[in-house]
């Protein structure tokens, strides 16, 4: 946290020097101190998915019906599917009683199967995600 307020507190302490030359010089050498962090920082900065990723959902996105509602388990699949489709939630607990159809979507894992309830069909099966449609009536029959 401290980098973050270093700029501020810098800035307030290099405006207080009263010479021009010396808070010049002072700035220069605070400046060469900084970049090289930022630097090395930039090679770091990415998605958390990749772009084969990001087409994917955007062809499970196509496949499903406007009123469908996508339950995203996976946090960081949750905010890319939010970027493109509105109703997205983290769970069966976070949706109201609506008829709307469920889709459960999932990254995939060669090595291990995801959690699916009863009766879950395959809806999309691509290299990076994998999404089941939920029946209606096992969650509204009364």
């Amino acid at each position: 946290m401290s980098a973050i307020l270093s700029p501020i507190i810098l800035g307030v302490l290099i405006g207080l020097i009263k010479d021009l030359r010396i808070g010049i010089a002072l700035s220069i050498i605070l400046l060469g101190m900084f970049i090289p962090q930022f630097i090395l920082q930039i090679d770091m900065i990415r998605p958390s998915i990749s772009l084969r990723e990001y087409e994917e959902i955007q062809q499970l996105i196509y496949r499903i019906p406007n009123d469908t509602i996508i339950i995203a388990p996976n946090t960081k699949l949750r905010y890319w599917i939010e970027t493109i489709y509105p109703d997205v939630v983290k769970s069966l607990k976070d949706i109201s009683m609506s008829r709307n159809p469920m889709v459960l979507v999932f990254e995939r894992h060669e090595l291990r199967k995801p959690p699916l309830p009863p009766k879950a069909k395959p809806l999309f099966i691509g290299r990076y995600i994998e999404a089941y449609i939920l029946p209606l009536k096992r969650f509204y029959e009364s």
